[in-house]
């Protein structure tokens, strides 16, 4: 099952993640506000999120991957999302895309995205994250695109 939503305004609700055999979820560019629903992260049959371009703020859980194993695409950018980068997204064994760039991230980027054998695109840029570029780079070093701006 996909849900594709052009039309949805404030928060997304939490009965979403009653939807077990959603496979797309897609409510990019509607203006949504409020924190993503963690019980979202726990249907598994998911394999595209896309939540981009909306007015999301609050923080991602540390164990966002722990029953993501399908997962593909994450795409979150141009929110206002905040906290660190969870170091659990090593967890999404599948993941191609990632998009957490244009947000208000901290903190340093997490080892274990270095474990994402699958990962082709990578996009953090326009964060507040720090640390050390060239240990970031040779994690990385494997992925197709990689987008890391603003970096301290």
């Amino acid at each position: 099952m996909s849900l594709v939503v052009k039309f949805l305004h404030g928060e997304i609700p939490r009965e979403i993640g009653n939807l077990r055999d959603l496979r797309v979820f897609d409510a990019g560019n509607t203006s949504l506000t409020g924190s993503i629903p963690a019980n979202i992260f726990n249907i598994s049959s998911l394999k595209w999120i896309y939540l981009g371009n909306n007015k999301l703020s609050g923080t991602l859980p540390i164990d966002i991957c722990y029953n993501q194993s399908r997962l593909e695409v994450l795409f979150l950018a141009l929110n206002q999302l905040n906290g660190e980068v969870p170091s659990g997204l090593d967890g999404c064994h599948e993941l191609r895309y990632l998009d957490l760039s244009v947000n208000r991230f901290t903190g340093r980027v997490p080892h274990s995205i270095g474990n994402l054998t699958s990962l082709r695109k990578l996009y953090l840029g326009a964060n507040e994250l720090r640390g050390e570029k060239q240990t970031t780079r040779e994690l990385v070093l494997s992925y197709w695109c990689l987008f890391i701006s603003h970096y301290q």
